[in-house]
């Protein structure tokens, strides 16, 4: 039989092989305003061997729907083994890969370079995104001609990052990002955020993105002793999913980010884009331009594989 019904803001199909184990626990039907549901959706599908309980299915598949105008349904499947999302995790580094939020930074930062006649080229700027801004500063400082410190250009950038993130209006997420976490949270597959950013930053964003609700665990680089490309803020996040190291993912946009993950002994996808391509991310397993081109069986295949010398 199948139900029907939205949780979460997903719309949901289960698909059950026999009528007398159904789980309708928290669900309303839904079938009469399915051109209103979110396009992204999800299908579960219990196998035929007398399990009484979704948590209890070995397999079962994550689908995306598309609902269009005229009311066809466009179906894109992925069949996931259950048992293939255990002890597995995956750890989200959040500006530039859940976030198109680096060129907000590059423009607050060249207006302070501006402001106290530093010159900064473009390429110069670029090796600085995802890796600790003091580095950023302290270069700054040196080619100022006026006077100003490291401290001072912190704060005043601090001030302005907070003045954008606390301005009205939406914040738009990377493309891909939301199908992906959607698609993870239906594989049960636990998630964490992994950012050089203040705590305070991290969580804004999540909250205004509504991402907040498919990360188990978010760290920031000010909890930790060493900042990427140190592996510690990768291995406390696999620590606090409780995960071990070789079973976690990360998907990075930064040199800085892949050689924390090498580091780690995990695998990195790296998503390539035009502030950060330039770095070198050929040590991540693999290197992608959209986090469309990702699935949950890509980051299941390189779950559990021993993560290759970086």
């Amino acid at each position: 039989m199948r139900t029907h019904g939205i949780r979460d803001g997903l719309q949901v199909n289960i698909e059950v092989d026999s009528a007398q184990h159904t789980d309708r626990a928290g669900f309303r039907d839904t079938a009469a305003h399915a051109q209103s549901l979110p396009p992204i959706a999800v299908r579960r599908k219990r196998p035929s061997t007398g399990a009484r309980s979704m948590s209890d299915s070995t397999a079962w598949r994550a689908c995306c729907l598309t609902v269009t105008s005229s009311g066809d349904t466009v179906w894109r499947t992925e069949s996931v083994t259950v048992a293939d999302t255990q002890q597995c995790a995956v750890i989200f580094d959040m500006d530039g890969v859940l976030i198109d939020s680096e060129p907000v930074y590059m423009t607050i930062e060249r207006q302070l370079f501006d402001s106290v006649g530093a010159r900064i080229s473009k390429t110069e700027h670029q090796r600085y995104v995802g890796a600790p801004v003091t580095g950023l500063w302290r270069l700054v400082v040196e080619r100022a001609s006026r006077p100003c410190t490291a401290e001072q250009l912190h704060e005043q950038s601090r001030k302005l990052i907070r003045s954008w993130l606390d301005a009205p209006g939406p914040l738009e997420p990377m493309p891909g990002a939301r199908e992906l976490l959607k698609q993870l949270a239906v594989a049960h597959i636990p998630l964490a955020v992994a950012s050089l950013s203040s705590p305070r930053n991290i969580e804004t964003i999540l909250r205004r993105l509504g991402f907040r609700q498919f990360f188990a665990e978010v760290v920031s680089g000010h909890e930790v002793a060493a900042a990427k490309p140190a592996p510690d803020i990768l291995l406390e996040a696999a620590r606090r999913l409780g995960v071990p190291a070789e079973r976690c993912v990360v998907i990075e946009d930064s040199y800085s980010g892949v050689t924390a993950a090498g580091s780690a002994g995990m695998r990195c996808i790296a998503l390539s884009n035009a502030d950060t391509g330039a770095q070198g991310l050929q040590a991540a397993d693999r290197v992608i331009d959209s986090l469309t081109n990702l699935t949950v069986n890509d980051l299941l295949g390189l779950c559990g594989t021993a993560a290759a010398p970086r």
